[in-house]
């Protein structure tokens, strides 16, 4: 019995360092996030002014959007390449069950 209360004692353990674990990694991609937001406001910003028409902001956000999209897709290519393929496996199989009028084709 106490081998049973020693094994739930250290899976709460384990669990409770993972979910602070967990917690800390979405706080700090938070804190990320809104820094590039940031980034993008403050730069859009300064081409801001009257008379100064809406196309050179609006061309500057959507760069630095780019921007970051792009640093994005490369990371994510980067540290996961699976994450990048064409589909998931289960949904490529199941695609290629499909027949042309998109009806599930029934094997004969």
């Amino acid at each position: 019995m106490a081998v049973a209360v020693n094994a739930v004692s250290q899976c709460l353990i384990v669990s409770g360092v993972l979910a602070h674990l967990h917690r800390a990694c979405s706080d700090s991609t938070n804190v990320r996030t809104a820094h590039m937001r940031r980034v993008r406001y403050d730069n859009t910003m300064k081409f801001i002014h009257p008379g100064g028409g809406w196309w050179k902001p609006w061309l500057v956000s959507v760069a630095f959007s780019t921007l970051f999209a792009l640093v994005a897709g490369f990371l994510g290519s980067y540290f996961s390449p699976q994450a990048g393929g064409r589909c998931v496996g289960w949904q490529q199989e199941y695609l290629t069950r499909l027949g042309p009028s998109l009806e599930l084709v029934m094997p004969a």
